[in-house]
């Protein structure tokens, strides 16, 4: 009868024991968290702060992509999204250092692929940053030049080409994510090649006002 009692303290023995030495992990993974958190959003803040002092908001609406976050019902600035973003990186980062001290290496390495595919997911935001900026000011460019060679379609090349630079920028994006666009990259390249040199040709080469007549005809 006195086996019972005696397994049963053991067993108890046991589980304090193992919580006992469990303790110190639980504390510094407490730690970790809590200092991991302040730290993040002290970052968070000065990055948001950064971000809006070199005006990248302000390119950002140039770029029309204020205009894109409004229509998705997204009220957060350019800013404002790359500092959440930046943030739950760090809040990861801090988890996966939580899991390593509890020794749950597994978990952490899903968080550590997860991690280091974020990297991407930023360069592909300011890759489409850049390109919506590049594609303004090519267009209004291209909107002069046309202008002076008498094209009454003038705005409408400009808004082809603004349109053509921002699927290259789309694409380029893509590929920074390891979204393979081989194919559709290589036929957009080729079209716009072509289309860059028949307007070089006759531009450049002297048929400046015949061209500009035919374009204008197929642009109304």
């Amino acid at each position: 009868m006195n086996e019972v009692p005696n397994i049963l303290l053991d067993s108890l023995r046991d589980i304090v024991t193992r919580v006992v030495g469990y303790l110190p992990k639980l504390i510094a993974v407490l730690v970790i968290i809590i200092v991991g958190w302040m730290l993040s959003k002290l970052i968070k803040g000065i990055l948001v702060r950064f971000l809006k002092l070199v005006k990248l908001d302000v390119a950002s609406e140039k770029a029309g992509i204020k205009a894109i976050l409004d229509k998705g019902g997204i009220p957060r600035t350019l800013s404002e999204i790359i500092g959440v973003l930046i943030y739950w990186v760090l809040i990861l980062g801090i988890f996966m250092a939580a899991l390593n001290t509890l020794g749950l290496a597994v978990a952490a390495d899903l968080l550590n692929r997860i991690v280091s595919y974020i990297p991407n997911v930023i360069a592909s935001i300011f890759v489409l940053v850049l390109g919506g900026i590049l594609a303004g000011a090519v267009a209004s460019i291209v909107k002069t030049a046309a202008s002076n060679l008498n094209i009454v379609s003038s705005e409408t090349l400009a808004k082809i080409t603004h349109i053509v630079i921002v699927i290259f920028a789309v694409i380029i994006a893509l590929q920074q994510l390891n979204i393979q666009v081989g194919v559709l990259a290589f036929a957009i390249q080729a079209a716009v090649a072509a289309m860059a040199l028949a307007l070089g040709l006759a531009f450049g080469l002297g048929g400046k006002e015949t061209a500009s007549k035919y374009l204008s005809k197929w642009l109304k």
